[in-house]
């Protein structure tokens, strides 16, 4: 809801596969993001993979529960008791089928990039980068 494409239906399968995600028309409140909610305790990292396969220029966020962010001039700041996920395809992207219509084929990628976020660390989403890591003054 956050982006102007919101995850509007898809499974939290085993395995990630073209298609899988669905996306509508959201808010725009974060341009150029994907947000997945309760990431972490419905287990939707495959589900983001999808979402952002087919939005490659997207970044992906992937929200736990009782965690939230604050964001300030492209700066996420992490609150909360769980994780913040940042999936971004960036330039690395490999694997990706040629058409929608190969939707259920197992999804191979490469070259994406994960960063595990907790309480207190920051993440600047323009230069897709760790700003500081709870904990520490620096990255």
């Amino acid at each position: 809801m956050f982006s102007i494409r919101t995850i509007i239906a898809g499974s939290a399968a085993e395995t990630a596969t073209v298609g899988q995600t669905k996306l509508g028309a959201g808010l725009d409140i974060l341009p150029g993001v994907i947000v997945d909610q309760h990431f972490s305790q419905r287990g939707r990292t495959n589900r983001l993979l999808s979402a952002i396969a087919s939005n490659p220029h997207f970044l992906a966020i992937g929200i736990d529960e009782n965690t939230s962010i604050v964001v300030t001039k492209n700066v996420c700041s992490v609150i909360g008791d769980g994780s913040f996920t940042v999936l971004d395809i960036g330039k690395g992207l490999n694997g990706l089928p040629d058409r929608d219509d190969d939707a259920d084929q197992d999804l191979a990628l490469s070259g994406v990039n994960l960063h595990l976020l907790a309480e207190g660390s920051q993440f600047d989403l323009r230069n897709c980068m760790v700003m500081k890591v709870s904990g520490s003054d620096s990255n």
